[in-house]
């Protein structure tokens, strides 16, 4: 990150609004925060000093980077929360490490939910299921 280049600042790590900003400086104590100006007319000439985390990409990136995070919040969507008995219970099997090799589990915040299967033919084969199950999902594709 330096000087002059212009970024994607966005407040919470993944969703809500972005705007374009322009660095003015970095910070010299610990830990660094970058001095920005938003470049949207509305903004006025605002600056601020902003922790680098909410500068996400390069603003020529915006778009591409933007697709990617809809994409994310598609294959999320659906997502359980921490209260949901069903995600409580995979989670404990997945502890266990039953099915190590074969398959794995998002449980945080931002991959909860999601199966990521290794081994198709042999997960299908353990569950007694077809292997096309696993791509039935419009959503599932190849990692």
């Amino acid at each position: 990150m330096e000087v002059g280049e212009r970024w994607v600042y966005r407040v919470a790590p993944h969703h809500g609004p972005v705007a374009e900003v322009e660095v003015l400086k970095m910070g010299t104590q610990r830990p660094v925060w970058v001095k920005v100006r938003f470049v949207a007319e509305e903004a006025e000439g605002r600056q601020e000093w902003v922790p680098p985390a909410r500068l996400r990409v390069a603003w020529q990136d915006k778009d591409a980077w933007l697709a990617r995070e809809e994409r994310w919040s598609e294959l999320t969507r659906d997502s359980p929360d921490d209260d949901d008995t069903a995600f409580r219970a995979v989670t404990i099997l997945f502890d266990e490490h039953l099915w190590e090799g074969l398959v794995s589990f998002g449980v945080n915040y931002r991959d909860r939910g999601l199966l990521y299967v290794d081994d198709v033919p042999a997960l299908a084969a353990l569950l007694d299921m077809p292997e096309s199950f696993f791509q039935s999902d419009p959503r599932a594709s190849a990692r």
